[in-house]
């Protein structure tokens, strides 16, 4: 059996070289996947019930002294729900034209680094200096998202860099 035959290709079609299948994957369709919506009071309640999760957390360990499993179990929600609300908001159409992903990034320095203080205070580094609160992490995400987005080989591999290094 031949490779046409395997493959179910044409008979008498060629095989792509490198070049021209890079050019067909950035010509490919991008998703015909219906695109999630979701109003501004959706995910206005989501982080608000992302930030009551995670102060029920922080209650529950520094007050509580970890007592209530429940509410530990309950906080372990906060970062994924912070980090779907980020990633949907990243994820806008026109997120890079219109500065988005350097006002998120500015603002998660900004704060992480001030919230880093009571976070130190209250014993939450491991390893001296690591790791650092959930700013951080989303600090890291929205940087190699934005690092990502821009593209180019350059911009990539500092893609990975910050994510090894977060």
């Amino acid at each position: 059996m031949t490779h046409f035959a395997r493959t179910g290709a044409k008979a008498g079609a060629r095989l792509l070289g490198a070049s021209e299948c890079i050019n067909a994957q950035i010509r490919a369709p991008v998703s015909t996947a219906p695109r999630l919506e979701l109003s501004s009071g959706s995910l206005e309640a989501l982080k608000w019930l992302a930030l009551l999760l995670m102060t029920l957390d922080h209650v529950n360990k520094h007050l509580l002294h970890a007592s209530v499993p429940e509410l530990f179990a309950a906080g372990r929600l906060a970062l994924p729900l912070f980090g779907f609300v980020l990633g949907y908001n990243l994820a806008r159409p026109g997120a890079l034209a219109s500065g988005s992903y350097s006002r998120t990034t500015r603002r998660l320095a900004i704060f992480g680094t001030i919230a880093t203080i009571p976070f130190v205070a209250l014993g939450g580094l491991g390893w001296g200096w690591w790791p650092f609160n959930i700013m951080a992490a989303l600090l890291v995400a929205s940087l190699c998202a934005w690092l990502i987005e821009v593209g180019g080989p350059a911009r990539l591999v500092a893609a990975a860099a910050v994510f090894i290094v977060g």
